[in-house]
């Protein structure tokens, strides 16, 4: 399956160390950007009774995991804008098997569990207000997860600055396409444009 990594290209040399080392770097969930990550409402035995009210004592953290996050989706203007530095960034397109990966379920409030949580349950569930972002996860014990030959295209930002895609003309094995992006502006989405090497 085609899966997309949203980079920014202000830290240059992280993105050059995926499209060189053809490897990805795997974050504790700690340091993501949603406070919630890991985090699940725990039923007890003498408290059956769940409040939907953020209550962080009846909250509990799963041990610490490592994960790298993708989309299955190139086209959703807020990828491009959150994750792509407003779209000055890129999108590598990356060819993962399936069992490589885990589909993120999408639900309406904190997850509710009872008994040991198992860590890839807990971190494959995230409230509805994440769905745009059709997100598939690598999880793992190890900071970087290999990929090699699996990097398939390049996608340029909108904005991408001109010394950027210069460089990456130059850098990156000839091997992989590089496409320029467009809007649609009927639908407002980002679609493939013309493949500039």
């Amino acid at each position: 399956m085609l899966l997309y990594k949203f980079k920014s290209l202000e830290k240059f040399d992280h993105t050059i160390d995926i499209l060189l080392n053809e490897r990805l770097f795997c974050a504790s969930f700690k340091k993501l950007n949603d406070p919630c990550e890991g985090l699940y409402n725990y039923i007890g035995a003498f408290n059956k009774a769940f409040s939907p009210a953020f209550d962080i004592s009846k909250t509990k953290r799963i041990p610490d995991k490592k994960i790298c996050s993708l989309s299955e989706s190139l086209s959703d203007v807020r990828m491009w804008s959150y994750y792509a530095n407003s779209h000055k960034g890129i999108a590598i397109e990356i060819e993962l098997d399936e069992n490589e990966v885990e589909q993120i379920i999408y639900i309406k409030n904190l997850l509710e569990k009872t008994g040991q949580a198992k860590s890839e349950y807990i971190l494959t569930r995230k409230t509805n207000h994440w769905g745009y972002e059709n997100e598939y996860r690598i999880l793992s014990n190890k900071k970087h997860y290999p990929i090699k030959n699996k990097i398939r295209a390049i996608y340029l930002g909108l904005r991408i600055a001109p010394l950027h895609k210069k460089l990456l003309k130059k850098m990156i094995s000839l091997d992989i396409h590089i496409y320029e992006t467009e809007l649609e502006t009927e639908s407002i989405k980002i679609i493939k444009g013309k493949c500039i090497r």
